[in-house]
């Protein structure tokens, strides 16, 4: 049996109404940001022709915090 971390789970059982109450102050702070607007997965190749593309991602991929998918990552 591992007593040291059984014993370590047991001091924060205490501690956890304070923790949840971190977590919702926390999370009422940060500010919801949208995706970016735009066209969604829509390129554009040498020859001007547009093609679709399908990109697998969180935030980095949905362009949050940039005004359009052109400034966005993907």
């Amino acid at each position: 049996m591992n007593f040291p971390y059984w014993f370590g789970a047991a001091c924060t059982v205490p501690l956890m109404p304070i923790l949840y109450l971190q977590a919702k102050r926390v999370r009422a702070a940060v500010p919801q940001l949208g995706d970016a607007m735009g066209a969604q997965g829509r390129c554009r190749d040498q020859h001007d022709s547009s093609f679709r593309i399908a990109f697998v991602g969180e935030s980095t991929m949905a362009g949050i915090g940039a005004k359009t998918h052109d400034e966005a990552f993907a």
